[in-house]
């Protein structure tokens, strides 16, 4: 089966599932481009065992509000919030990461980012 990612209506590149981010169980699978979109840099996959609690994190997604009415978001449309980690729960299939980074409609699905700008997570809004 072959993957596209679709830019805009003029762009699409080739995708594959990243063999290190994707859960059956939990219903995700990170993507891995062919090539970059726009010249931009893809952001880096962290180390979530190695994060503890006071960590400083980062909360990226496209809000509901910002992004109604619209068939491509822009990097523009992006949200960015921070916060700290307040508690990690490991558990058999998922470690669940809580923070303080203000989540709104629309963030669930982003990544969690840690200091060095790498993913350490997948937001989910409760």
């Amino acid at each position: 089966m072959k993957l596209y990612v679709f830019a805009n209506r003029d762009t699409n590149v080739e995708a594959t599932v990243h063999e290190n981010a994707q859960s059956d169980v939990l219903d995700f699978a990170a993507l891995k481009l062919s090539e970059k979109i726009y010249g931009r840099q893809p952001l880096v996959l962290g180390d979530s065992d190695s994060i503890n609690p006071q960590d400083t994190v980062f909360a990226m997604g496209f809000p509901e509000d910002s992004v109604q009415n619209k068939k491509f978001n822009t990097k523009e449309d992006v949200s960015i919030s921070d916060g700290i980690i307040s508690k990690v729960t490991v558990t058999g299939s998922v470690d669940i990461i809580e923070h303080t980074a203000p989540l709104n409609n629309g963030n669930s699905g982003g990544p969690l980012l840690n200091a060095d700008n790498q993913v350490i997570g997948i937001n989910e809004f409760i």
